[in-house]
Formats: C-alpha cells, sequence, structure tokens
C-alpha cells in the first residue's frame, strides 16, 4: 500500500472507531481505499489479504483467482501461507476445498478442512498446520473471479456474521472493477499476463 492510501485508511480507522461507527463497514471503506489508490496488483492483493487477516483476526487470509480459458484457481496473494507458494499453487475448479467454492458458487466452510474429501494439500503452502477453513467466491455479474479463503489453526466453526461480512467484503472487491478501472477486472486481467511470464521463466 502506498503511504497516502496507508496514512488515509489509518485515520478513516481512528475517526470511525472513536465516533462507534459499524467496523464492519469501516473495513468495507478500507478494501476500497485500498483498491482506489491501487498502482501495482501484487502490493493491491497482499494489502487486501494482509487488512481482512488482520481486522478478522485470522492466521490466514488468501486470494485465489480463477483463469476461466483453463478452469483453474491460482494462489494470487497470502497473509500466513509460504509466499514464495504465490503463482505457483495452482488447481483445477474439481480440486481442492477452493474449487469446490467455485463448483458450488457459495461459501464452502471446513472445521477441519485436513479431513473433508475435497481436501487437497499443497506442501509448498506450508498449511498443514491450519484446520478450519472458508472460502468464499469472488463473482462479478454472476461471472466467477476468484475465491477468498481464511484459515485458523484452531478447529472452529465460522459464524453467520463472519460469513456474511467476508462476503460483502469480497462482493465490494468483485463490483469495483465495474465502476473502477482498478477494480478486480483490473486485478484479474493485470494477474494472468503475471502469471504466464513468471510460469515460463520457472
Amino acid at each position: 500500500m502506498n503511504g497516502t492510501a496507508t496514512e488515509e485508511t489509518r485515520a478513516a480507522r481512528s475517526t470511525r472507531r472513536s465516533s462507534g461507527h459499524n467496523w464492519g463497514l469501516l473495513l468495507i471503506e478500507d478494501v476500497g481505499t485500498i483498491i482506489a489508490h491501487a498502482q501495482d496488483v501484487r502490493a493491491c492483493l497482499r494489502d487486501i489479504v494482509s487488512l481482512l487477516a488482520d481486522r478478522l483476526d485470522m492466521e490466514v487470509c488468501s486470494l485465489y483467482v480463477y483463469e476461466p480459458q483453463s478452469r483453474q484457481l491460482t494462489l494470487a496473494a497470502t497473509k500466513g501461507l509460504d509466499p514464495a507458494s504465490v503463482g505457483k499453487v495452482v488447481m483445477r475448479v474439481d480440486e481442492g476445498l477452493s474449487g469446490y467454492a467455485i463448483e458450488k458458487m457459495e461459501p464452502v466452510m471446513a472445521v477441519d478442512a485436513l479431513a473433508h474429501p475435497r481436501y487437497k494439500y499443497f506442501p509448498e503452502t506450508g498449511e498443514e498446520r491450519y484446520h478450519s477453513f472458508l472460502g468464499v467466491p469472488v463473482v462479478d455479474k454472476r461471472e466467477p473471479l476468484g475465491v477468498l479463503v481464511v484459515q485458523t489453526s484452531r478447529r472452529r466453526r465460522f459464524t453467520r456474521d463472519q460469513i456474511r461480512l467476508l462476503k460483502a467484503n469480497i462482493q465490494h472487491v468483485g463490483q469495483s472493477g465495474s465502476s473502477n478501472p482498478a477494480g478486480s477486472v483490473w486485478i484479474v486481467a493485470c494477474w494472468m499476463p503475471w502469471r504466464s511470464r513468471s510460469s515460463a521463466c520457472r
């Protein structure tokens, strides 16, 4: 996040909290601020998942971008998993819990992801120590753009309020591309060629 966006986000957070405004709405606003000031796609995605992980008190928050031609999900940003796995973890939509969220086009929750029949292990991420899983599809005009995932090491069931808050934030990201060139359409458009260049170099 650049200096201006960081300062504005911190100032807004302090002002809203002191005035007693709903912190969930503040979180949506802060995600919007990150998108509005985005200059670099990878930094923008890192800032979004870091913000969500921090505010929602999650050990892991990751964003997987969906590529419709190959029908694959690629890890595009993460807070909590090994950052070296970004761009390297790729799964088909019929693989893993994240793929399952795209298949169902609705949130997928697992109290113990490692025991779920759709769980797929990627050793490069270091995710084996995280048990609970919640994946929420990123959608724009009914078209899947990706999946937002949060994880914790403690086995837990996510509340309806937490699921609603994640859906609200990811819907905000998904719909920003319709009116803001720095929104999700821009994110996906920039991410795909970057990943192609990265894959060619490996």
